[in-house]
């Protein structure tokens, strides 16, 4: 690293990366860059992210920063001098750092299986995927930009999936403009008022070819037909010419077509028998009444719409021509689109499109582009104006929690080493309180942490807003960015490595699933082990974060201990010592954690009510 003092380990399409590079275009920082070969990883990748050995991987100095939104997070702290990220206020980063949270764990898996699943699980993930984007609507709300006025942590986090909405909307089918107009406005805001996000995010079309060579797609689930894509492509004039080659032709299925199709791109008709269309650049069609052809130039995706149908499908949506060789769409295609088009069963207007572009902008610039739904998803007005509406009369803090919960155990941890006192609120998870569903809409799930009548949701966020708030006692977090990177890389571990999901498979599954859960449930505890070390605490002499984060789990080694058939004495010594430690000199944990028995105990109802037999 003597020539540089900055190194982004990264590969072109990954969002993660973007987020790192629209970070540091924001900060202005120089870096440089190395794309990496993910099917062939670079030592320098594998040695400076040996856990998950991922991009991306900022290397600052020698020292490597894993995981996206840490590595962002410690870019702000770090150069903090210009362009904030963050909002200052604790309980407005809480919420960024939510929804950030969130993101990553709903909208990244739910896009990726509209690419690699097919039928009902298709359907769910297009629905989920669906689903997140309207509750982000929710949160943008009619604000510019996620934090208000400024764009900010949650706008880098969310905008670089936007540059895959080309290949979500491929092989989802959805129509983004009209789920998610809101969503949609703030996106191009980002492209017009934001040169990091334009200059780093990709084409969409890019990534769409990307994804059918990486993955093998057939080219079948293709975009369909974009009438404003075709409005755009019409009026930026950005027209090529290339050779057409034929790709369908008679005995492919297609109704009315017997003298085939000949375009530049590709094109496939779904079962529906509506075209799906890679980008075209001049299509040939043979008129199959009159024996001539018509000639559209465009640079646009879907524009075989009729050319694939054949004109028996669209046969009397638009007759004739003044040359009599084609019917009316294609014909006003080449003039400006006048006329009709029908366009999965439905009927759509268009006048001259360069005009009607124009006075789309037009209302843009008056500020009456925004469309869409007036409530949020739930039916509220406002999440926000919800939270403020809660009353805590007699208590500033209060925690709503499940006794069991290991996250929950973690926030009282975390308010015992600060001496907070608070309400605790224990919850039935089969009959969830109003209070609960109220304070966490989007999870439902404890522990939620409400202060001063706004809650904070995500045990670990909880844990960083009461270091963060009460400052002055007890610090959880080191103060060196860098450290505080280590440290919530390995919180973010725990979680994302999912203890608590591996653990639950100990006594719910049987087999090769069992077994394969237990050597992985041992793994992760070794690569903890391998990171504690010698230390007495993770954080070194001070119990701290990444403590407060594990050892909550440790009371629950009774029950995966006996379930998981894990000699935990024999398998990871060092860190059983360590947890005796937590126990004999933090009355915050010996307080707090429940008797492992106890545990065991629940555990045994929970595979009753499973229907596992002992």
């Amino acid at each position: 690293m003597a020539k540089q003092e900055v190194l982004l380990l990264d590969f072109w399409a990954s969002m993660f990366g973007m987020r790192v590079r629209i970070a540091l275009a924001e900060k202005g920082i120089p870096y440089e860059y190395s794309e990496q070969d993910l099917s062939n990883k670079s030592k320098l990748l594998l040695e400076s992210n040996p856990v998950h050995k991922k991009i991306p991987v900022l290397i600052h100095n020698g020292k490597p920063i894993c995981e996206s939104n840490i590595i962002v997070e410690y870019i702000d702290e770090v150069w903090n001098d210009k362009a904030p990220l963050f909002p200052s206020d604790p309980y407005d980063k809480a919420i960024a750092k939510f929804w950030a949270d969130f993101i990553d764990k709903k909208l990244y898996m739910a896009g990726r299986k509209l690419y690699t699943t097919k039928g009902e699980e298709h359907a769910a993930s297009r629905q989920e995927f669906i689903e997140s984007l309207k509750l982000l609507e929710g949160e943008l709300g009619v604000k510019p930009y996620f934090g208000g006025q400024s764009f900010g942590y949650l706008d880098v986090s969310l905008v670089p999936f936007c540059s895959w909405f080309e290949a979500y909307a491929t092989f989802g089918k959805i129509n983004f403009e009209q789920e998610c107009p809101k969503l949609i406005s703030w996106f191009k805001r980002c492209l017009q008022n934001k040169e990091s996000v334009s200059k780093t995010l990709p084409d969409g079309l890019k990534i769409t070819e990307f994804l059918r060579k990486a993955y093998g797609i057939d080219e079948s689930p293709l975009v369909s037909f974009s009438l404003k894509k075709f409005q755009d492509a019409l009026d930026s004039h950005k027209f090529r010419k290339r050779k057409g080659k034929r790709v369908l032709g008679s005995g492919d299925g297609l109704e009315g077509l017997d003298k085939g199709i000949w375009v530049s791109g590709s094109v496939r008709v779904d079962d529906s028998g509506l075209v799906k269309g890679g980008p075209v650049v001049e299509t040939v069609v043979d008129d199959l009444e009159n024996g001539g052809d018509v000639r559209v130039k465009t640079g646009l995706m879907g524009l075989c719409l009729g050319l694939a149908l054949g004109l028996g499908r669209l046969r009397g949506v638009g007759k004739g021509s003044s040359s009599g060789k084609a019917f009316s769409f294609f014909e006003e295609a080449v003039k400006g689109l006048k006329g009709l088009v029908r366009v999965e069963g439905k009927l759509i207007g268009s006048k001259t499109l360069p005009k009607q572009n124009e006075r789309r902008r037009s209302r843009a610039k008056n500020g009456k582009e925004v469309v869409g739904r007036k409530n949020n998803v739930d039916g509220s007005t406002n999440n926000k104006n919800k939270r403020n509406k809660i009353q805590m009369a007699e208590q500033d803090v209060i925690l709503l929690d499940f006794w069991a919960s290991m996250f929950g155990m973690r926030v009282r941890i975390a308010l015992a080493e600060k001496g907070i006192p608070y309400e605790y609120s224990e919850q039935d998870l089969s009959n969830k309180s109003q209070l609960l569903l109220e304070s966490n809409p989007v999870h439902k799930k404890v522990p939620v942490l409400i202060h001063n009548g706004k809650p904070i949701c995500e045990s670990s966020i909880i844990v960083e807003y009461i270091d963060e708030v009460w400052n002055d006692k007890a610090p959880l977090l080191p103060s060196d960015p860098c450290d505080k990177a280590a440290a919530r890389f390995w919180a973010d571990f725990i979680d994302n490595k999912k203890l608590n999901l591996i653990g639950k498979k100990l006594y719910t599954t049987k087999g090769e699933e069992h077994e394969a859960s237990r050597q992985e449930f041992i793994d992760c505890l070794k690569l903890l082990e391998g990171e504690l070390g010698d230390k007495p605490y993770f954080g070194g002499q001070s119990f701290g974060y990444i403590d407060i984060s594990l050892v909550p789990f440790c009371s629950w080694f009774e029950a995966y201990g006996t379930y998981g058939k894990i000699n935990f004495e024999h398998e990871c010594r060092k860190l059983m010592n360590w947890f005796r430690r937590c126990v004999q000199n933090k009355e915050s944990v010996s307080k707090t954690l429940p008797d492992g028995l106890k545990i065991l105990e629940f555990v045994q109802l929970m595979r009753k009510k499973y229907g596992i037999h002992e």
